[in-house]
């Protein structure tokens, strides 16, 4: 969840929260605060009490880290990755004892440093220091806080992912090319039980007809990421709340009912329009239940409703948002106009489609 967190209803009204432990909104304004500072990686509650958060030394492994915190360890370039501003680079495919800042061209064999990459509201990257036999099993209070001035130099963690890889090394003797392979070991289990996974749901899958049944609608997309289902005013100018965000194509995000969870499931539009594949597949992290990681535009469908969405529109070689909608709406409610669509283009024959519409999906992307 990315959205500002909001006070339960129930105990505004000084009333029992109906849903109890399961809400998913706070109880008090320091419940607020508490999430928002963890959110932010500035707040570990398992540290509060126990500097190393019960961990047990002969019970940590790479994969169980991944597993847990997610993402991938990788070499940067340390002198890049040290300089203000920071600069992100990796060994040259070409030339992987280069540097890729064409600028400076360190070398990347004598400089490189190992670093946690995640992904969530953005990309956070937590540099790992080699373990030393002085270094603190704890976390720099200063680092958390506002940033530690010792920067390499201090003597304690400065993430708990650095607290949790000191403590593998001193326990196994593990390197950290060590490190990084057995993180690629795993991705790639992963990747290859996923693709048997999505074959084995490929040959049961049933054929997807030429329509598409499911309920949907555009909504307010700066409404939908505060976990509001917003539609726009009458006149599709502005959404219906009381923050009256601009309705825009940019700004709206298209919504249909999954018949599963019963609840609305956004559905991006296709990741590329250039090159169809042959099928779409479930990304591995929406199947596991967890947020996507990879880094870019996902070419993998988040839900079965988007799959199934995006298969459609390849099928029918729809390439717009608005065109399914339109379809859709044609069909359940002939006559109706398009609720997503300006009124001016209501009362014209024919949408009119700028070459400027697509450009940000024409990009190739690859995983």
């Amino acid at each position: 969840f990315v959205g500002s967190y909001y006070l339960c209803k129930d105990m505004l009204n000084k009333q029992d929260c109906k849903y109890g432990d399961n809400c998913t909104f706070a109880y008090h304004q320091e419940e607020i605060d508490v999430w928002t500072e963890e959110r932010k990686g500035t707040l570990n509650r398992d540290l509060l009490f126990d500097p190393l958060g019960g961990i047990k030394r002969g019970n940590l492994t790479i994969i169980k880290i991944l597993k847990e915190h997610q993402g991938i360890f990788t070499f940067l370039c340390e002198i890049c990755f040290d300089s203000k501003p920071r600069i992100i680079s990796k060994g040259l495919k070409d030339s992987p004892a280069v540097c890729s800042n064409l600028a400076a061209k360190h070398s990347f064999y004598e400089n490189k440093c190992l670093v946690h990459i995640v992904r969530s509201t953005s990309l956070k990257y937590s540099k790992i220091r080699q373990f030393q036999e002085h270094f603190q099993f704890d976390v720099c209070r200063h680092e958390v806080r506002y940033g530690c001035l010792r920067e390499d130099s201090c003597h304690f963690a400065h993430s708990f992912i650095e607290l949790k890889i000191w403590l593998l090394q001193q326990y196994s003797g593990m390197t950290h090319e060590d490190i990084v392979q057995e993180s690629k070991k795993f991705w790639q289990q992963m990747e290859a039980h996923a693709g048997k996974a999505n074959n084995n749901m490929a040959s049961a899958r049933t054929p997807i007809s030429n329509t598409f049944d499911l309920q949907m609608k555009f909504v307010c997309g700066q409404c939908w990421r505060n976990g509001q289902v917003v539609e726009p005013d009458k006149d599709l100018k502005y959404c219906s709340a009381k923050a009256h965000h601009c309705w825009t194509k940019e700004r709206r995000v298209l919504l249909v009912m999954s018949k599963a969870k019963k609840k609305w499931v956004s559905v991006r539009p296709l990741p590329s329009i250039r090159n169809f594949p042959q099928q779409y597949d479930l990304c591995i992290h929406a199947q596991n239940g967890r947020k996507c990681q990879y880094v870019g535009n996902c070419s993998f469908a988040h839900s079965p409703e988007e799959r199934e969405m995006w298969t459609f529109m390849k099928e029918n070689k729809i390439l717009d948002m608005q065109q399914t909608y339109d379809m859709w709406l044609k069909k359940h409610n002939p006559g109706k106009p398009g609720e997503g669509t300006p009124l001016t283009s209501r009362e014209g024959e024919k949408q009119i489609q700028m070459p400027t519409d697509y450009a940000d999906m024409v990009v190739p992307y690859s995983r």
